[in-house]
């Protein structure tokens, strides 16, 4: 593991959409293992909660994703997923719950960045403190992750964190569940319980 992580998870609503954009903490000395990792080890990584690597002070917060080979991509490939594969991922560790508007505003205080353009006056809509942050771009969500010493996760470290070892469509399972979804705007982070991957990571999906 290295002393300073490369990437860590640091959710952040990317424009409309009601995506996250979340980063990522390499332990390089890991590297991607044979796939024999079970779906008991994967509740049990969720059940425990974060854990904490003393040599990533920042990993307070975090899931580990273990290094593993995984299959991402769907067997159906079309215009908008990509084809089914096999990927090796050295273990990555990844925000549990999504950047809020409190943590967001701590960071635009800190580099003088612009706020998002929902916030009337720069300032955060009325009791929305812990609520995802949204209508931030790419670039401004890879600045927030530098200034967090994290970065953004690639694709396929998304993926994975969201669907599991098994795979799923949705990060709860295989079923589209409409009660998921929020009725009009967003929710408070984590405020869903059924909401999370079977990593523990909440709201990537809905």
């Amino acid at each position: 593991t290295t002393s300073q992580p490369t990437a860590e998870q640091a959710q952040v609503t990317n424009g409309s959409q009601e995506e996250t954009g979340q980063a990522t903490a390499t332990n390089s000395g890991e590297s991607g293992t044979e796939a024999t990792q079970d779906t008991s080890q994967v509740a049990q990584v969720a059940e425990e909660g974060p854990a904490v690597d003393p040599n990533l002070p920042s990993s307070v917060g975090m899931i580990q994703i273990p290094g593993n080979a995984y299959s991402v991509g769907v067997l159906t490939a079309d215009r908008d997923h990509a084809a089914a594969q096999q990927v090796d991922l050295e273990s990555f560790w990844l925000d549990q719950y999504e950047t809020t508007n409190a943590q967001y505003a701590e960071f635009l205080a800190d580099t003088g960045g612009t706020h998002p353009e929902s916030w009337i006056g720069g300032n955060i809509p009325a009791d929305q403190e812990s609520f995802p942050v949204m209508g931030v771009t790419w670039d401004e969500a890879a600045a927030y992750c530098a200034w967090a010493k994290k970065r953004l996760p690639t694709e396929a470290e998304w993926e994975v964190a969201a669907r599991g070892s098994e795979g799923r469509l949705f990060p709860w399972g295989d079923n589209f569940r409409a009660v998921e979804l929020p009725r009009s705007g967003t929710y408070k982070v984590g405020g869903k319980a059924t909401n999370q991957s079977p990593f523990g990571v909440f709201d990537m999906a809905g």
